[in-house]
């Protein structure tokens, strides 16, 4: 499973497109249900209408780091907001298992 959370972006075909942190965790908390492995996500920050406080990419990046729920390859970060891909890349990078 290819994990994409962007509210207005739409993902490459064979991504699974998520428009808010509740979708996303979703998606990733029944993979196993569905028979799908966890690969890859490439994250948003700034999720409109769906997000708000606490509902941002990089809360459900830190959901990620606080259930230790990672896939397979180091995530991405494709938000334009400079700010807030600063705060996740360094996120990423500090707790990511390699």
């Amino acid at each position: 499973m290819k994990l994409w959370l962007d509210d207005e972006r739409q993902p490459e075909f064979g991504w699974i497109w998520a428009r808010s942190v509740a979708q996303a965790k979703t998606f990733v908390e029944n993979r196993q249900f569905l028979g799908l492995e966890w690969e890859e996500c490439s994250l948003d920050h700034d999720l409109g209408e769906y997000g708000g406080p606490g509902l941002e990419g990089h809360d459900f990046l830190r959901w990620m780091c606080e259930t230790n729920t990672w896939p397979k390859v180091k995530p991405e970060v494709h938000t334009a907001n400079t700010y807030e891909r600063q705060m996740m890349q360094q996120t990423i990078d500090r707790y990511f298992p390699e």
